[in-house]
């Protein structure tokens, strides 16, 4: 019989990578380090990467600023957080630190106090211009008047008032919670006056600090900031002071500045986030990954979709196609059983034994076996199809392949000899 060798569908065609293979690490890696470069970025991020300020606030190492006192605070321990929006909520629980608002802060500055279980506001004192030379640094400064100075403090007081001593005192009392502590130096000191507050550290001028009851808030105000400011807390033992100073106010808690009033508000919001670094690095990272996987769609997704195979109608194509059924529908055992049963009824008809059923055609052909010294291991394969039977276990196809092989071989040696 001539079998028709069957016909080989072509080669699928395939289309050429998008990348090289340096191409291919280059672009991963560039993508992996930006994604850690952000995150990176976002973990160890300063709070002061967008606030370039000369003013009295928390940012500024301008004369004006009090980063310094900020700084120190930390450093002697104390759990120090700045807040850029909801200031009062966020200090419940803490001690608010408001430094030198403006009279035009008056409503957000009596919510502020109004949510806050006690507060500190130290009243304003000087105005000062950038420098064009140092981008950190005043060229100027100002003293405030004294109106300007009140405006603020009506905000939360009406019976108190501010004035600046003729001269430096030489004596200082500490009353309440606040204990001894260094004398305070600086110049044109500014002085609370009148009632409605009861004074912490006072002279003979007047009070340093006192204390306001706003509302159920406990608020301390410092009349002169430049005890706290950069260009004054080095000055005699002032640093002494308002550290001392902080710790019995707080009380073991922590202190919020509050940097709202200065400008620096920034609302909690997602798509805004985005769009400021370092979160814009994230976004760049999500819209180049976007336009990556865009390219390579471009012309197909996923793998290249072989040609259907060309139907062949010879012989060896209806086999291949038998077996593939069979070993898709877990047939394979069923067609070792036939097969062995088919080779033992033709090996019996060839050694023209008596006939009989299958039982009694196997046990014929193994005393057949013995018998001529042909076939030994017909015994073992019998009982090797008797066990898989009881198993009932799928039979791989590389076994189902050896099995037949073996009962094809053992029929044909039992009957014809070793060849």
């Amino acid at each position: 019989m001539k079998v028709v060798p069957r016909s080989r569908a072509p080669a699928a065609p395939t289309e050429p990578p998008p990348f090289s293979r340096l191409g291919a690490g280059l672009v991963t890696a560039t993508i992996g380090g930006s994604l850690l470069l952000s995150f990176l970025l976002l973990v160890y991020r300063s709070d002061h990467l967008d606030t370039v300020s000369v003013a009295a606030d928390s940012y500024s190492v301008s004369a004006l600023g009090h980063h310094l006192f900020v700084e120190l605070l930390r450093e002697s321990g104390c759990p120090v957080s700045r807040s850029r929006f909801g200031t009062g909520r966020r200090a419940q629980h803490s001690l608010l630190l408001v430094a030198e608002p403006r009279g035009s802060d008056a409503g957000e500055l009596r919510g502020m106090l109004a949510d806050a279980s006690s507060a500190v506001v130290v009243l304003p004192k000087r105005r000062g211009n950038r420098d064009p030379q140092v981008e950190h640094w005043i060229g100027d400064a100002a003293l405030l008047g004294t109106g300007e100075v009140q405006a603020v403090l009506r905000t939360f007081a009406s019976g108190a008032t501010v004035e600046r001593a003729p001269g430096p005192p030489s004596v200082w009392q500490f009353h309440g919670e606040v204990p001894e502590l260094p004398f305070p130096v600086a110049d044109d000191l500014q002085l609370l006056l009148g009632t409605g507050f009861r004074p912490l550290v006072r002279c003979r001028h007047g009070a340093l600090a006192g204390r306001f009851d706003v509302g159920g808030t406990a608020v301390t105000v410092i009349a002169d900031p430049d005890v706290l400011a950069n260009h004054g807390i080095d000055d005699g033992r002032n640093a002494e002071f308002a550290i001392g100073l902080f710790d019995a106010l707080r009380d073991g808690r922590p202190v919020v500045v509050d940097e709202t009033l200065h400008g620096f508000e920034l609302q909690p919001s997602l798509w805004e986030q985005l769009g400021r670094f370092p979160l814009v690095l994230v976004l760049v990272h999500c819209l180049l990954l976007l336009a990556l996987i865009a390219w390579l769609a471009r012309g197909r997704f996923g793998p290249t979709a072989p040609p259907p195979r060309e139907l062949a109608s010879d012989k060896q194509a209806l086999l291949d196609n038998t077996a593939e059924l069979l070993l898709r529908s877990d047939h394979t055992l069923h067609g070792l059983r036939r097969y062995f049963r088919d080779r033992v009824r033709a090996a019996a008809v060839d050694l023209r034994l008596p006939p009989g059923g299958d039982p009694e055609l196997v046990a014929a052909l193994a005393e057949a076996a013995t018998k001529r010294q042909r076939g030994p291991g017909f015994p073992d394969l019998c009982r090797e199809l008797e066990q898989l039977g009881r198993e009932g276990r799928r039979v791989p196809p590389w076994r189902a392949l050896n099995l037949a092989r073996r009962i094809h071989s053992t029929c044909e040696e039992i009957v014809h000899g070793r060849r």
